[in-house]
């Protein structure tokens, strides 16, 4: 879950550098605000000139590589769980040996690149997934993001 899947068949994960990610991307407009840039169906925003934060909307049709994205009602075998009293769910992992592994908390102490956070917002009527994201914890938790 390191990356997402466009309808497109363009893929964009999390580290690769701007200059890949605009060229996949340079049939796109884009609108700059401060550090995010707004695809219209995604943003994205960069730390170090490295891609770590993907934000994709309803009307984007992005998957996670697994397959996992935006229409999906089997999110809870890949571990997400449904809860009634929020809109959202998450799964933190913290890389260990060189793999990215689930851990159960947030854990906000993560320096650039040992961890990440898959998110997804869920629909309340058909409990179908609305939004994708995944971002690196440390640029996360501090707004660090390049401008």
């Amino acid at each position: 879950m390191l990356g997402v899947k466009l309808p497109s068949g363009e893929k964009l994960q999390l580290y690769m550098s701007r200059d890949k990610v605009e060229e996949i991307l340079s049939s796109y407009e884009y609108i700059k605000r401060r550090n995010i840039y707004d695809y219209g169906f995604m943003d994205l925003r960069y730390t170090d000139d490295l891609l770590t934060f993907i934000y994709c909307r309803e009307d984007s049709g992005a998957t996670f590589f697994n397959g996992l994205g935006i229409g999906s009602t089997d999110y809870e075998k890949y571990g997400f769980e449904y809860n009634e009293g929020k809109k959202y769910t998450v799964i933190n992992y913290k890389k260990a040996g060189g793999k990215y592994e689930q851990i159960e908390d947030y854990d906000s102490s993560l320096e650039f690149k040992e961890g990440i956070q898959v998110y997804l917002e869920i629909s309340e009527e058909d409990k179908s997934v609305t939004t994708i994201a995944v971002h690196d914890i440390y640029c996360g938790n501090r707004m660090e993001f390049d401008e």
